[in-house]
């Protein structure tokens, strides 16, 4: 049963009103330390990414989609491939020298568990899938749903979690607001005021995004259309017993839009309804 009671709250240590120069001078390096990780941990991600963009790659041309050095990008390769997560496949063919290495990005490595929460004329549901690190979905479904609450959104992700292998991360869409994993005003009652974020990251040890549904949904249909520049579009949902929902999305980072906007789709909602109901 979620209480929220097992959540444990990090302490953080600044550098300010320390006192002591060799804890002030150790506090100092670890900064520089936790910088260089968060260096190598975008390092990667650019490899990562420009892997499953070139589908099989060499150092070389890596190197300079990412721009980083032809040395770092072996080195992450080397650690990918022994972590299985990059497969090293047969060299090129001769030019004059010795063949380049190519390299695949291994996308049965793990997969992502996500959830879109939904409620609509009164029916609920849960609707998941499993998806594979280069985006192919892999398993769906839609589960009709008498209520949900916290603990049939845990029974559900346990279960997935148990039957794929490897997952990596979990995202889930909330019909409501959601600040740092935790879930505001909710078209869900029992999800509100709930700190579903904290409480899945520790209880599955996995990285957790729990964000409104209509973000999540405008977050992936911008990233889907593979724009070569950034764009900005607008997307517009028309659930059956609430006004319209519209979402800007702005260089692949979805926001909802202004107030003015949104009471000009309600009007639009209302002058639609109005005449549907007369007949004209």
């Amino acid at each position: 049963m979620f209480d929220g009671s097992s959540i444990t709250r990090e302490r953080m240590f600044g550098k300010a009103g320390v006192s002591n120069p060799h804890l002030r001078c150790w506090l100092e390096v670890g900064d520089c330390d936790t910088k260089s990780v968060q260096v190598k941990k975008m390092n990667v991600e650019l490899v990562k990414n420009a892997l499953k963009a070139q589908g099989i790659g060499t150092k070389a041309s890596i190197a300079s989609l990412t721009r980083l050095s032809v040395a770092t990008c072996g080195t992450i390769l080397n650690e990918l491939v022994a972590a299985g997560e990059v497969i090293e496949t047969d060299s090129e063919g001769p030019s004059g020298g010795r063949p380049a290495k190519q390299y695949k990005y291994n996308a049965e490595f793990g997969c992502v568990v996500c959830l879109l929460v939904k409620t609509d004329g009164g029916l609920h549901s849960i609707s998941y899938s499993i998806v594979n690190l280069v985006g192919e979905t892999l398993k769906e479904s839609t589960l009709q749903l008498q209520h949900i609450d916290v603990d049939v959104i845990d029974k559900l992700i346990g279960e997935l979690v148990g039957e794929n292998h490897n997952v990596q991360a979990i995202g889930i869409g909330i019909p409501g607001v959601v600040h740092q994993g935790v879930v505001g005003v909710c078209d869900i009652p029992d999800l509100a005021g709930k700190p579903l974020g904290p409480y899945f990251e520790e209880k599955y040890e996995l990285s957790v995004t729990i964000e409104n549904d209509m973000n999540m949904t405008v977050y992936g249909f911008y990233h889907l259309q593979n724009f070569e520049e950034e764009k900005t579009f607008a997307v517009v949902s028309f659930p059956k017993t609430i006004f319209p929902v519209p979402v800007l999305s702005w260089t692949g980072k979805s926001c909802p839009v202004i107030r003015n906007s949104v009471g000009k789709f309600l009007f639009c909602h209302l002058e639609f309804h109005a005449r549907s109901s007369c007949g004209s």
